[in-house]
């Protein structure tokens, strides 16, 4: 909220808050439910009266400011247990934007992965310039519960450990933490189409049935078929969780 020299120890000069240096613009509280209490409480008198009473001067300061907030907290959860005011709640509600994570927009990865690679590689002084669609398919697999940032700190470790220009299943894996060997796919002189194809049927419901952590009736659903075919397909395919 700013405050002039002089008003307490320590102010040596004038400081402009940022509702004053935002006065015209925007503001954007990132973070709104990590806020104290009593912070909350001078938020709110800012946005209904557009005032700011700045530390050391007689009267409130006028403002005209916009203002955006944002939290990865369920907002509505806190005020029911009483960790955020209700009534900032709703003067800063007036229009939600949902911003999904990203196990739900996998359609980013590809392009959110390239940017990265780019930026670390020169960060980093490393010649990686793309990566294979397998390690890519394995990046769209993962439920990235850290969202972007964990995107970004996967794809720096890959570029940080990368011998090859390109980034393979095997640097997906050990950024990941899975220590499993890369499995790759036959060629067509090692298998026919027919076991070619039963080979990547099994690979794909056991990759759905580890998303689901082995819900039987969640993959199901994913895969689009009922549980007893799915059971089905486990027994024709030798399919068995693993103790």
């Amino acid at each position: 909220f700013g405050f002039v020299r002089g008003s307490f120890t320590g102010a040596t000069k004038n400081h402009r808050g940022k509702f004053l240096v935002a006065d015209g613009g925007t503001l954007f509280l990132d973070e709104i439910g990590e806020m104290d209490l009593r912070l909350q409480a001078k938020i709110l008198r800012v946005l209904q009266d557009n005032e700011v009473e700045v530390i050391g001067e007689p009267h409130p300061r006028k403002v005209d400011v916009r203002v955006i907030a944002a939290s990865n907290k369920n907002l509505e959860d806190m005020v029911k247990e009483g960790k955020f005011r209700e009534d900032l709640y709703f003067r800063l509600n007036v229009i939600q934007i949902h911003v999904p994570p990203l196990r739900e927009r996998k359609e980013d990865i590809p392009l959110l992965t390239r940017y990265f690679i780019r930026q670390f590689s020169q960060k980093h002084n490393k010649k990686v310039l793309d990566i294979s669609p397998a390690a890519l398919q394995l990046l769209e697999e993962h439920t990235w519960p850290g969202n972007v940032r964990e995107l970004e700190n996967v794809v720096e470790k890959m570029v940080i450990f990368a011998s090859k220009s390109q980034l393979d299943i095997r640097d997906v894996q050990q950024a990941l933490g899975k220590n499993e060997p890369a499995q790759e796919f036959p060629t067509p002189t090692q298998l026919n189409l027919e076991k070619a194809r039963t080979l990547f049927e099994k690979r794909y419901i056991i990759q759905a049935l580890e998303q689901h952590n082995w819900h039987i009736q969640e993959t199901a659903e994913t895969l689009g078929i009922n549980r007893s075919s799915l059971f089905k397909k486990m027994r024709k395919l030798g399919i068995a969780k693993k103790d």
